[in-house]
């Protein structure tokens, strides 16, 4: 068995995992800060440099060298590589001192800090606990630099997720092996790591939930990175229902889906959200009337829609298989009739394969003045401009010589195609308006700007208007009547609505880019999807449940089953399920020989319940194997000074004697009591608190 004690520091299994995981943290912080310089730093250097460091502070610490000579050795160490470079370079001229130089300066700092850590936590063991919380520190302070809780620095929230759980488990793991070597207990090395590992999986729920609120923030926080529409859905992307003026995004050229369609369709936008909620200066959201219609989730069954019978349309199918993007999100041209989920074979390149018709615009509306009637509840909601004055007057400005509400439309967007560029770096709008500084002052912006303007002129000329996000799917790039699209095709577009016509695509993005500004859209070739096309046709396309629609699924949730509904509320709230069983299972731990003594009457059986109930409190100080439980008592009251022998003597007496009188049973509940005040007098408050929460961190009270 492996021992640890106080003689042990730097051996040991104990030690030298607590300084692998140390090691761990301090490469994960640096490799974070590496990700902030990547474009002037190496990676293989910064790695090597820490490797480095930390090989030259384990051997100076096994030569017994004391620290006014070490430390000076560890600071000088990098200049005195730098000068060998240099006299090299001297004599054979390279590029090896600039790629030195240009990695030095920037991680001197960090190393230097790394290398000191490290070099006190092995000369002074209980500075490790200090170390702790200042990698912590760190660790905000190289997140703090995102802002705005906008992802950066890893392509996906999920993965900032992970990694924040697996720093933080470890930061205490650390924390625990360090206490138990600073109090020198001599305990079973392995048993310890098996006690902690416990602990581990319990506290994952907790951590998980913990960070709830901040993923949720995160992932909103991701849309910068999606073309200011897209936010990373666990391992798969999907448009945010919230969209704001972002001042600068990137594009992704990872392929979504591959579409197909059968009949005419002039414009071809495959829309996911309609957002027509407005907060001004904030953005557009998904109100909640537009989540009734059109429909935004993917239902397993066959399922039809309502079909307004608008005029200028006509039917076109589609065919969608979804490659990255969430498998229940449903798009569709405007206006979608029905939808049909198809077999997915063995082994398939899609997460999700559906089928669906639409009522699309054909062709312009010949009706020069469509009327425009709603409910005032409705026209209240789609004219809503936050009272913004300057694009109404902007709005009657360009419109002033067009005669009704379709005309003054195609004036809007005609007005942004000519004056407006495309940009994916609008800038920061010096007086913090986004919208009034693009409109009035830089006429630069990616596709949410337009989109947002001109609904919101529209919008003041008492026209009603919304926005709509999807796919912009390339009518020229095809191969057998099969459409790639990819992430860079997000987009965002205004519909406005007229009578008789229904809500009718208007996209006023400008195609002339920024001058100076250039974006590499993604260009496709045959051989890319080529393999996904023979897959497809390698396959028949069979309808799911086609004849199966449950009044459920059509809108009667009366019949719902309760199965379902269980499971769908399991999903949702799975880490409030989790915290519960955790925090079920601890007071089980902590009440329930409590509550056992409480259910008996028998006086024999309340004394040994509540003396198990006194021994699980003691359980910081481990009854030993081969050590009787009077022997126990008096190891206890002679290291901690709790009154733990004559209770046991009464427990005891409760167990063999054939007398067991009520006068005992009093004496041992009076016992109890004594012994429950010194416990309590000799542990804190919080330290008890702490215990109840993580009753497997033994060794905190020792």
């Amino acid at each position: 068995m492996v021992k640890l004690s106080k003689t042990m520091e730097g051996h040991g299994q104990g030690v030298s995992l607590v300084h692998i995981f140390r090691l761990a943290l301090h490469l994960s912080l640096l490799l974070i800060l590496g990700k902030y310089l990547e474009h002037v730093i190496s990676f293989s250097f910064l790695i090597g440099a820490f490797l480095a460091v930390s090989f030259l502070v384990f051997f100076l610490y096994r030569l017994r060298l004391k620290s006014i000579l070490s430390i000076p050795i560890l600071l000088l160490s990098p200049w005195i590589i730098r000068l060998s470079i240099v006299l090299i370079n001297i004599f054979q001229p390279s590029f090896l001192q600039i790629f030195y130089d240009m990695n030095f300066y920037l991680i001197l700092v960090p190393l230097y800090v790394s290398s000191l850590l490290t070099w006190f936590s092995l000369i002074k063991p209980s500075f490790r606990k200090y170390e702790v919380l200042l990698n912590g520190f760190f660790l905000f302070l190289l997140f703090w630099k995102q802002g705005n809780y906008k992802i950066t620095i890893v392509p996906n929230p999920v993965l900032l997720a992970i990694f924040s759980i697996v720093f933080i488990l470890v930061e205490l793991l650390v924390l625990y092996l360090s206490i138990i070597m600073e109090k020198g207990i001599r305990r079973n090395f392995s048993r310890e790591f098996k006690e902690f590992s416990l602990f581990f999986l319990l506290l994952i729920p907790m951590i998980i939930y913990l960070l709830m609120p901040l993923w949720k923030i995160y992932e909103e926080g991701s849309v910068a990175g999606g073309g200011g529409l897209l936010k990373t859905s666990m391992f798969r992307f999907d448009f945010s229902e919230y969209i704001k003026l972002e001042t600068e995004i990137s594009m992704s050229d990872d392929l979504v889906l591959m579409y197909r369609k059968e009949g005419p369709a002039e414009r071809m936008l495959l829309r996911r959200f309609v957002l027509s909620g407005y907060e001004k200066g904030q953005g557009f959201y998904r109100h909640e009337r537009d989540k009734v219609s059109p429909p935004d989730k993917l239902l397993p069954r066959y399922t039809e829609y309502n079909d307004p019978g608008y005029s200028a349309r006509e039917e076109v199918r589609q065919e969608l298989f979804l490659v990255n993007i969430d498998p229940t999100a449903f798009l569709s041209l405007n206006y979608p009739v029905n939808s049909q989920p198809l077999y997915n074979w063995d082994n398939s390149s899609f997460v999700r394969i559906y089928q669906s018709d639409a009522m699309v615009a054909t062709g312009r509306i010949r009706d020069l003045f469509p009327l425009i009637s709603m409910e005032e509840s409705d026209i209240n909601h789609y004219t809503y401009t936050g009272d913004d004055r300057e694009i109404q007057a902007l709005a009657e400005k360009i419109t002033e010589e067009a005669p009704g509400s379709l005309l003054k439309t195609m004036e809007i967007e005609q007005y942004f195609h000519k004056n407006y560029y495309y940009s994916l770096k609008p800038g920061v709008a010096p007086h913090g308006d986004q919208l009034s500084y693009f409109i009035n002052e830089s006429k630069k912006g990616y596709c949410s700007y337009f989109a947002f303007s001109m609904a919101l002129m529209c919008r003041s000329l008492g026209i009603p208007a919304r926005v709509a996000v999807g796919f912009w799917v390339d009518p020229d790039v095809s191969v057998l009547n099969f459409y790639p699209v990819r992430a860079d095709q997000a987009h965002a577009w205004v519909e406005v609505y007229f009578n008789n016509y229904g809500w009718v695509e208007y996209d006023p993005t400008s195609g002339t880019m920024y001058p100076g500004e250039q974006y590499p859209f993604a260009s496709f070739t045959i051989d890319e999807f080529s393999p996904l096309i023979e897959e497809i046709l390698e396959h028949d396309l069979i309808p799911e449940n086609l004849m199966d629609t449950p009044d459920d699924l059509m809108g009667d949730n009366s019949k719902k089953s309760p199965l379902k509904s269980l499971y769908k509320f399991l999903g949702r709230s799975w880490y409030f399920l989790l915290l519960f069983i955790y925090l079920l299972y601890i007071s089980i731990y902590r009440y329930g020989y409590i509550l056992l003594s409480h259910l008996n009457r028998g006086k024999r059986i309340k004394t040994r319940y509540l003396y198990l109930n006194m021994i699980n409190k003691l359980s910081f100080e481990r009854k030993n194997f081969k050590e009787s439980a009077w022997e126990y008592a008096q190891r206890i009251e002679k290291t901690r000074t709790i009154p733990l022998v004559e209770l046991t003597d009464l427990y005891l007496k409760s167990l063999f004697s054939p007398e067991y009188t009520a006068e005992d049973f009093h004496h041992f509940i009076q016992c109890t009591a004594e012994t429950l005040a010194v416990y309590r007098k000799g542990l804190p408050y919080w330290k008890r608190t702490l215990f109840f929460l993580f009753p497997f961190f033994r060794s905190l009270h020792r």
